[in-house]
């Protein structure tokens, strides 16, 4: 009797996320049938997005009701895969109620009498296929046109069409060539291989199917204290802002990410390698895969999206029945996204993944006051960066950005050319209201770098309102632009012993105003504590959102894993001291040649004239006493200037306003609070 054999379709398209680490694991199943030692069998798995797994005719509807095979046999080398041809390049058609109906056909899926198509060297029609016990190893590698397309092997393909090669019997590679509309259906394989030593042979053949296209989201939220945000505007370019006369840039209600060069693709020619392969892999959590590089690209530096979908209603003046929806989120797990806040939905794009190019996304924003009040403060030109190693996009993922609105933006409320960049808080600590000319000075200083977090952990979308979880892995920070965290970069734990919030700005003004240091936590004026915390800046390796390793350069990545909940800031180090000017033979002790203080202070006199920088000044606050309160009166001035009148000194003060130095730190800082479940 003739054996018979099958191909059992099924699906599995795995699909994972960056920013807010969603992962669609391979839960494909196994396919196994009753069958005779010499037959070989092909189970096709290919899992949805929703994580439901396509089979029969859902399945070979997704591949087009056809893929192609190419399969060897033979002693796999350390790098090399096994080199006798078994299948070459063989289609594979399915035709529903078919089963049965011949030898090789049990589950509506056959090979055997198939015309070659036209990257097979065959001479004649596709033939039956049989396990050979005298070979230690077979390889297979599969791909399909999927839905609506079709294959061809010479000239220039069309909308529809898709112009393949050979798949290469001693690589497993080929090359697709096509537009995003034709690219974004086809699908890719892992390399399959089948070891006789591990029992392997008489099995079914499973392989895994995923997208060529890769997929990408956006979403924001925000945690300004005391503001909810709406009205986000989109820029396309870095190129001109609101600000500018007399033809500003106007941005739009269109959510848009730019790149710098061409990194939206729209079509291409994919080559698709397998580079870890043979019985020593140079990557083993890397073994078989299936890596593409694209090349001859068309394409553009931006990506837009669909309107977001303001998610978070607020009421008008105390009245809950009146309502506006038109708010951020105000969580990582409550952000606001383009069209549905449940579907989330994701745009298809090329994969990047031989050199991703970093995202920016800049925007206008609007904050309300949550007091009722109706105040509001347009911030414009605010900006973040997604680096690009987070941009390397591979076939069949999902990768999302979450960009976070926060009181350290880098937007401008006032004058382009004239105010400064940043949120700036308006603190009453010990201020008279009743000196007519007092100055209040600001504490808060602005970074620009971004700084992005991710944590490669399956089960990090989170429901409550904290970023990541603890146990699951490492959390890595990229600071964009930056190749040096392991000098100024700095993870804190961070607590408070007042009620000032945690967020950017309080751990900036914690770092400058006035600290205090008792071992390894520096406690803030605002009561913000801040503990030393140990991270690693050396590492070389980032795990990717398919868990396989992503190379960054030495000191430009830092990992930490949290053990249990907590806040944390990671604090990286922009500018340190405040520029002073030295005389000749003037004394340089205490100052610093760099302007990060970062190294040995100086000591001796100043040889010539020359700029040194302190690493802390003063500035004055005002403060009211009454009547025998303070019973020491060092440090105290009549004069917000602190330098008209000397000191008042010894005794009680009398009643009245008085001025004393504040010790402040010259330092900027780049922050971003993260806070682990």
């Amino acid at each position: 009797m003739k054996k018979k054999l099958f191909f059992a379709a099924v699906a599995i398209v795995a699909l994972a996320s960056c920013s807010d680490n969603e992962f669609i694991g391979d839960n494909s199943p196994t396919t196994q049938q009753e069958n005779a030692a010499d037959e070989i069998q092909f189970g096709f798995d290919m899992q949805k997005i929703t994580r439901a797994d396509a089979k029969g005719y859902e399945a070979a509807d997704l591949l087009g009701g056809k893929f192609v095979v190419e399969g060897t046999k033979g002693e796999n080398g350390t790098t090399t895969i096994a080199s006798t041809v078994v299948f070459d390049n063989y289609d594979v058609d399915w035709t529903a109620n078919t089963a049965g109906t011949t030898e090789s056909n049990s589950s509506d899926w056959e090979y055997v009498g198939l015309t070659k198509n036209g990257a097979s060297s065959i001479t004649g029609n596709q033939s039956i296929k049989y396990w050979d016990y005298s070979v230690p190893q077979y390889n297979f590698v599969a791909y399909s046109v999927g839905n609506g397309n079709t294959a061809i092997y010479s000239g220039d393909p069309g909308a529809t069409q898709l112009l393949l090669s050979k798949i290469d019997p001693a690589t497993g590679s080929y090359t697709v060539k096509g537009a995003l509309a034709a690219l974004k259906k086809f699908f890719v394989a892992d390399m399959v291989t089948k070891n006789k030593a591990n029992g392997d042979y008489n099995k079914v053949v499973e392989i895994k199917f995923r997208h060529l296209n890769s997929k990408i989201r956006m979403g924001l939220y925000e945690t300004v204290p005391g503001y909810s945000v709406k009205d986000v505007k989109f820029y396309s370019s870095a190129s001109g802002n609101s600000y500018d006369t007399p033809t500003p840039t106007i941005p739009t209600t269109t959510p848009t990410l730019y790149s710098s060069e061409e990194s939206i693709f729209s079509g291409g020619t994919y080559t698709v390698t397998y580079p870890n392969v043979g019985t020593t892999p140079d990557v083993a959590t890397d073994y078989n895969k299936a890596h593409v590089a694209i090349s001859g690209q068309t394409g553009g530096t931006t990506q837009t999206f669909d309107a977001l979908d303001y998610n978070n209603p607020k009421t008008i003046e105390g009245n809950p029945s009146l309502a506006e929806a038109n708010y951020l989120g105000e969580a990582s797990n409550t952000a606001t996204y383009p069209t549905s806040s449940t579907n989330k939905d994701y745009t298809d794009v090329l994969p990047n993944e031989a050199e991703g190019v970093s995202l920016t996304l800049r925007v206008d924003y609007t904050l309300v006051s949550n007091d009722g009040s109706k105040e509001t403060i347009v911030v414009k030109n605010a900006s973040a960066v997604v680096p690009a190693i987070y941009c390397k996009w591979k076939p069949g993922y999902a990768y999302t950005y979450l960009f976070k609105i926060s009181d350290k933006s880098n937007g401008i409320t006032g004058s382009l050319a004239t105010d400064p960049v940043g949120l700036y808080p308006i603190t009453f600590d010990a201020v008279v209201l009743a000196t007519e000319d007092f100055v209040q000075e600001t504490v808060t200083t602005v970074a620009t770098p971004s700084i992005t977090t991710y944590q490669h952990d399956p089960a990090s979308n989170a429901v409550v309102m904290n970023e990541y979880k603890a146990g699951a892995g490492p959390i890595y920070i990229i600071v964009d632009g930056k190749s040096d965290l392991n000098v100024y970069g700095q993870l804190y734990t961070v607590a408070r012993t007042g009620t000032t919030d945690i967020s950017e700005a309080t751990v900036v003004d914690a770092l400058n105003i006035e600290p205090t240091t008792s071992g390894s936590t520096t406690t803030g004026r605002n009561g913000i504590a801040l503990t030393t915390a140990s991270s690693d800046a050396t590492i070389k390796t980032i795990v990717g959102p398919d868990g396989n390793n992503i190379t960054v350069d030495a000191h430009s990545a830092a990992s930490f894993t949290p053990a249990s909940a907590a806040t944390y800031a990671y604090v990286y180090k922009l500018t340190g001291g405040k520029a002073v000017a030295l005389s000749a033979g003037d004394s340089q002790a205490g100052y610093y040649s760099d302007i990060m203080c970062a190294t040995t202070p100086l000591t001796g006199t100043a040889d010539a004239a020359k700029t040194v920088y302190q690493k802390s000044g003063n500035i004055t606050t005002a403060v009211t006493v009454a009547a025998s309160t303070v019973d020491n009166a060092d440090g105290y001035y009549t004069d917000k200037d602190c330098k008209d009148a000397a000191a008042v000194s010894g005794g009680y003060l009398p009643a009245g306003t008085y001025y004393k130095k504040v010790t402040v730190n010259y330092a900027t800082y780049a922050v971003k609070v993260i806070k682990v479940q």
